[in-house]
């Protein structure tokens, strides 16, 4: 114990990712809606960021019943770089989960959090949307201006997505003109 024995002419490391600042530039990209669902997070910073403590979570909704927790690893994202959460197969890279619950009729929210992601405290969301034509909750302190984002139809489940194409909201308030449908890029 290096705290405890100050004649030990030893070495030892400090972990500091535990103390580590909320990744900012860490952000919603896109999410599929297709055959095989799918979010994508993007790094839209300079810098790289440390994905320790950051979760992804869709709360539960009536059709599904059950909340989706994804921890992300720990692991460094890189300027510009993408990491993606799929239901089902997954490419090299990307994380692989169970049961994502949505279709293009399916009103959903997802939320990225420092650390666990609260139903009731919003506190610590990095970044929050709400999809589908029906609001759904977030917890309190977060909004959503202008949405919930809609408008992908039956046909193009399997060739579109929901595209981030700006990051002007920000905590503690998203914009749903950020969003857009546009090609799936998986």
């Amino acid at each position: 114990d290096a705290a405890n024995n100050y004649g030990n002419k030893g070495t030892f490391t400090l972990d500091v990712t535990e103390i580590a600042a909320a990744p900012s530039t860490l952000h919603l990209q896109e999410l599929g809606v297709g055959n095989i669902d799918y979010v994508t997070l993007k790094n839209t910073g300079t810098a790289p960021v440390q994905l320790r403590g950051v979760q992804v979570f869709i709360p539960s909704q009536t059709s599904y019943g059950t909340d989706i927790r994804v921890d992300l690893p720990t692991q460094t994202l890189a300027a510009g770089a993408t990491l993606t959460i799929v239901d089902g197969s997954a490419q090299p890279g990307e994380i692989t989960v169970s049961n994502l619950p949505w279709t293009e009729t399916s009103d959903f929210s997802v939320q990225l959090c420092f650390g666990a992601c609260s139903e009731t405290d919003g506190s610590n969301v990095i970044d929050a949307a709400l999809f589908g034509t029906a609001a759904t909750a977030l917890p309190t302190g977060v909004g959503f201006s202008g949405g919930p984002v809609s408008g992908i139809a039956p046909a193009q489940v399997d060739t579109h997505a929901y595209v981030r194409n700006a990051t002007a909201g920000a905590h503690p308030t998203f914009l749903a003109s950020d969003w857009t449908v546009g090609a799936s890029t998986r």
